[in-house]
């Protein structure tokens, strides 16, 4: 407890996880988290953020953050978390009049798809040589997305050296020549 302590106060963030998960192992892990990270939707939030970002009316909202304040902004959309193989398959062709707010680090209300130590985003942002890490459609389709559509980074820093990591690999896969 003291080193991630320790690394929290450095704002060494990906290393306290990594040393939490590796100490409490992965069912107490989560189960930290979760405790921590659950809230209820309190009565004065300010929704005015996410409302906007509805208004623009995406059928897809690519999130890394946890928990429901998109939902919350938009009680109808459906959330999509990287173990459901068969809703990333139809992402793309998907019928439904719900939008989707894809949590792609987890979802708070399934600890289980919860990402949050560097072997963890390894995982996931680097493939896997196994179907069962659970990530390869995932990683199939963020790919997708990043190919063929515009993203808008909201709350976003742009220094998740995962995500830039992935940003770079797709622009160079096309010689930069993906549409701006």
């Amino acid at each position: 407890a003291k080193i991630v302590r320790l690394y929290c106060e450095e704002n060494r963030i990906y290393e306290a996880a990594n040393e939490a998960l590796r100490g409490l192992g992965k069912a107490s892990f989560r189960q930290v988290i979760q405790d921590n990270i659950l809230v209820d939707k309190p009565r004065d939030v300010d929704l005015s953020l996410p409302k906007a970002i509805w208004e623009l009316s995406p059928s897809i909202i690519l999130t890394t953050n946890y928990d429901d304040v998109l939902r919350w902004a938009n009680p109808q959309a459906r959330t999509l978390i990287n173990s459901q193989t068969p809703e990333l398959a139809d992402l793309f062709r998907s019928s439904s009049s719900k939008p989707t707010v894809w949590h792609i680090h987890g979802y708070i209300n399934d600890a289980n798809s919860l990402i949050l130590a560097p072997q963890q985003y390894r995982q996931l942002y680097e493939g896997s040589q196994s179907p069962q890490s659970g990530y390869d459609a995932a990683l199939s389709q963020l790919k997708g997305l990043l190919t063929n559509y515009s993203f808008l980074f909201i709350g976003f820093r742009l220094n998740d050296i995962y995500v830039m990591d992935l940003l770079s690999e797709v622009l160079q896969r096309f010689d930069n020549n993906l549409s701006q």
